[in-house]
């Protein structure tokens, strides 16, 4: 009986060891995976901090775009708003300096002026000029090994915050010059315009009143009425001579094209850049 209860003790007593030993072993296996646990939910934690700052970041990207949009479209509404026709008129006063700067191209420059315009100046217009037509040569000629393309202004070239466009309220047929600015008589309808032209340089403000002459005509010039055709040459030989050195031209050739564009409205309008 004692041999068997000291079997029995001894027994017992390698089965509590062996519960220890267990319970020593959960221990060791349990208390990495709890530190474990708590990095991964530290880098969570970095993760999802770094996300919302992310977040919000794109957010305030999302709203400053929106913003400069929506002042965007204010200024193309406002400007809109005061001349709905404004690349159509634009297109007119670029054809009448492309006209100006090609040679024959003295007849087509008065076809741009408004009906009054045109019938005052008349026949005398479709003179053959050979002066300007040597002197429009060679401002081509220029313009070609300067800036690598023929002269040929388009409106977008004249869409630029020195030239503004003011549409309605002005009556055709009383031209006003430079120092009348906006001068005219009221009128209601939008087939008016005003466009004052900052010259590229000396800052001239050069007033050109136009007008609507129909859908297929376009916007045409108003010529003071103190011009005729020796004056209109006159004035665009005085004008286009300024021009002839290429090397007091602006490197770009949009800033050209306004400079020369300056010059021919100025003699279309009676005015001198030159002095």
């Amino acid at each position: 009986m004692k041999r068997i209860a000291h079997v029995a003790a001894l027994a017992a007593a390698i089965g509590m060891m062996g519960l220890v030993g267990c319970s020593k072993n959960d221990e060791a296996t349990n208390t990495p995976a709890n530190n474990n646990s708590g990095g991964q939910q530290a880098a969570n934690d970095v993760q999802n901090a770094a996300d919302k700052t992310g977040q919000a970041l794109s957010n305030a990207t999302t709203r400053a775009s929106d913003m400069a949009q929506q002042a965007s479209n204010a200024v193309t509404s406002s400007e809109n708003a005061a001349a709905p026709d404004a690349t159509s008129i634009r297109r007119g006063m670029a054809t009448a300096v492309d006209d100006a700067l090609t040679k024959d191209g003295f007849a087509s420059l008065v076809k741009d002026f408004t009906a009054n315009s045109e019938d005052r100046i008349g026949q005398a217009g479709k003179q053959d000029f050979a002066d300007l037509n040597g002197l429009v040569a060679q401002i081509q000629g220029e313009w070609k090994s300067k800036y690598g393309n023929d002269f040929d202004i388009g409106q977008s070239a004249l869409d630029n915050p020195t030239i503004t466009i003011r549409q309605g309220g002005y009556a055709s047929n009383n031209a006003p010059n430079s120092s009348q600015s906006g001068a005219g008589t009221a009128n209601a309808d939008r087939d008016s315009a005003v466009v004052t032209f900052v010259a590229f340089g000396s800052g001239q403000q050069i007033v050109v009143p136009m007008t609507k002459a129909g859908m297929l005509s376009g916007w045409k010039i108003d010529v003071p009425n103190s011009v005729d055709a020796q004056k209109l040459h006159d004035n665009l030989m005085t004008e286009l001579n300024t021009l002839k050195d290429s090397s007091t031209w602006p490197s770009d050739q949009n800033d050209a094209y306004r400079v020369v564009a300056g010059h021919v409205l100025a003699a279309v309008m009676n005015l001198n850049l030159s002095k």
